[in-house]
């Protein structure tokens, strides 16, 4: 939050530093060049005043050749260039005097005058050096050819910044020649100051050609073009410009053009100096909110002990109480509100330390019910397997003939005998195995299983119930390996093959093949029988559950079969689904983990309570 702050205030600081900046720039530059404008006319008045002066115009009209018309001064074919000659030398002193009168004592800034006739004879005027006599001659030519006071651009000569001030001098509408001023530009410390308390600390101040690259600051000193690459032509006359240089950094950049004169007065501040003081009030409202956050922090922190610490005690309590310790207390201490909630923490506990007493005990005797039906079980075990064994054999005697001849109707009923001594047996072991599995925990044994090796075995063991019942019986060959435990896997095999088979039809068919998937493998046992109605599909594997439940149905069984199968299956990490259609048959699968992506090397022997898997 207090980076966003400070990003957000320093951002409406900075604009608003811009802002203020730009437009002190810009009307900064507007006053300067308004009064450097007043002063430039000012001076083009006086050169204009000047140019109609009697002595320059004597001077100038004496320079000329008298050759034509209305300018002939004396007889035809008589040279009168010495005469001239001699007439300028005598002016030479009233120029003197007139431009002594015309020099201003505080106008250091003035380098000389000079007059040049129309055919560029010079009349008068101070020594020049090379490059004032390039800037000359073109002054020159442009004076000429306006009525106008014509202004130089601003050049260099022996490490000063000069300029020419021209006017034409005319004489009833005749051009005579042409006045000009020899100008530097010249200022000083204390106007630099000026400027300074003007513009700002940071900012500076100079004047530039529009069409050329000529800079000088206000001292009069030649210096780079603070513009970088960028041309002094393409910034606009009004406003401020932020200009990106070669360096990265950044200036803005305010221009005003100058009336009457070819320069403009250009004023620049850098960007970093502009932000510096945005930066300093961020700094000082950052270090204001960092110190009022650490104040308020430790407070809250204060607080929070006296009001948490009773929350605390709570806290542990209620761990020591989800692990088992139901006679935790804790003192009511805090706020009021925490108070009160440590009151209705120990009712809690105290209601819970009785309530967890009682269940105690009533799981004591659930676990003494659940151990006697176990005793019970196994007596049942020995005591019904005992006399069904005995029958068995007794009725396998008889018919043997072992006890004398018996008929052809008497050994179709000791048959009978012995297939429901059987089936006897097979619900008495459903029983018992359903029971175990709900009452004890089943390990398993993880290790390598071969799938067609399981529905080989699964074969072997059922061939003899298939045959007898003309069912037959296909195994599609399998290379798949489970990680599982063997003796599980094929009880599951022989529940479901047996379930298929009571409920396929004489001359029927019972498949069993496998598919591998990436990290499970599925067994399948599919069957051509009567299928299952889709209103018993949710319920098939629930314990004690038949698909025919009346009195009257055609097949035994106790409805263990398919309950036992999904209670093996999760145990194993598996699932078990099933696909019916009610006359064409029903398919069962088993999904369990694939040794492809599990090894069951080194694997441990996990015990496993199969009921609590319910």
């Amino acid at each position: 939050m207090l980076g966003v702050f400070g990003a957000s205030a320093y951002h409406g600081v900075r604009d608003a530093a811009v802002e203020r900046s730009s437009e002190r720039l810009a009307s900064v530059a507007r006053e300067l060049a308004a009064g450097i404008s007043r002063g430039v006319v000012a001076r083009a008045r006086a050169m204009r005043t000047l140019a109609r002066d009697t002595s320059i115009v004597v001077a100038l009209n004496h320079a000329s050749v008298p050759n034509d018309g209305p300018r002939v001064r004396a007889f035809a074919g008589v040279d009168e260039r010495p005469v001239r000659n001699q007439q300028l030398a005598a002016h030479r002193q009233a120029l003197d005097s007139l431009f002594a009168q015309q020099r201003s004592p505080s106008d250091t800034a003035l380098l000389g005058w000079h007059l040049i006739s129309a055919d560029g004879t010079s009349l008068y005027g101070t020594s020049l050096a090379t490059g004032d006599s390039i800037e000359l001659a073109t002054v020159v030519s442009r004076a000429m050819q306006t009525d106008s006071v014509v202004h130089s651009e601003l050049y260099e000569s022996e490490s000063q910044i000069r300029l020419f001030v021209a006017t034409r001098v005319t004489e009833t509408g005749v051009p005579l020649g042409v006045i000009l001023t020899h100008r530097v530009v010249l200022g000083s410390d204390s106007m630099a100051g000026v400027f300074k308390r003007l513009t700002g600390q940071n900012a500076s101040v100079a004047y530039a050609n529009v069409g050329s690259e000529v800079w000088s600051s206000v001292k009069g000193d030649r210096i780079p073009s603070p513009l970088g690459e960028r041309a002094l032509r393409d910034l606009p006359d009004t406003g401020t410009v932020r200009v990106e240089l070669e360096n990265g950094q950044a200036r803005y950049v305010a221009s005003s053009s100058i009336v009457g004169a070819p320069w403009r007065i250009v004023l620049t501040e850098a960007e970093e100096s502009i932000l510096v003081r945005a930066r300093e009030l961020i700094q000082e409202l950052l270090f204001i909110a960092i110190t009022v956050l650490l104040i308020g922090t430790v407070g809250a922190w204060w607080l929070s002990q006296l009001e948490t610490r009773p929350l605390t005690d709570l806290r542990n309590a209620a761990d020591a109480m989800a692990s088992g310790d139901y006679t935790q207390t804790v003192t009511p201490t805090g706020a009021q509100e925490t108070a009160a909630l440590a009151d209705a923490f120990n009712t809690m506990s105290t209601r819970i330390s009785g309530a967890h007493a009682t269940l105690h005990a009533q799981n004591e005797a659930l676990l003494r019910a659940n151990e006697a039906k176990a005793r019970f079980l196994a007596v049942m075990s020995h005591e019904l397997r005992t006399p069904l064994n005995a029958i068995g054999g007794y009725a396998e005697l008889m018919a043997l003939g072992v006890h004398g001849p018996t008929t052809k109707e008497q050994r179709i009923a000791l048959e009978r005998i012995g297939h429901n001594k059987e089936q006897l047996l097979h619900l008495v072991s459903d029983i018992l195995s359903y029971a175990r599995l709900e009452a004890t925990p089943l390990r398993m044994e993880r290790e390598l299983v071969s799938v067609q090796q399981q529905f080989e075995t699964a074969r072997n063991t059922v061939a003899e119930q298939f045959e007898r019942k003309r069912v037959q019986l296909v195994i599609i060959d399998s290379p798949a390996l489970l990680c599982a435990d063997p003796v599980r896997v094929q009880q599951i095999l022989l529940n479901l093959v047996t379930n298929a088979l009571q409920f396929t039809a004489p001359g029927g068919r019972v498949d069993m093949y496998a598919e591998m998937m990436d990290d499970t493998t599925t067994l399948f046992v599919r069957d051509t029988g009567v299928g299952i109605a889709p209103e018993a599909h949710e319920s098939i594997f629930e314990a004690f559950v038949q698909v025919d439940d009346t009195l009257t149905r055609l097949s035994g069984g106790t409805g263990l079969g398919l309950a036992i199968v999904r209670q093996l299956a999760t145990a194993m990490g598996g699932d078990v689904r099933m696909e019916s259609t009610p006359g064409v048959g029903s398919t069962f699968s088993v999904t369990l983990p694939s040794d492809e992506h599990v090894s069951c090397e080194d694997a441990p022997v996990v015990p496993v309570l199969v009921g609590a898997e319910r």
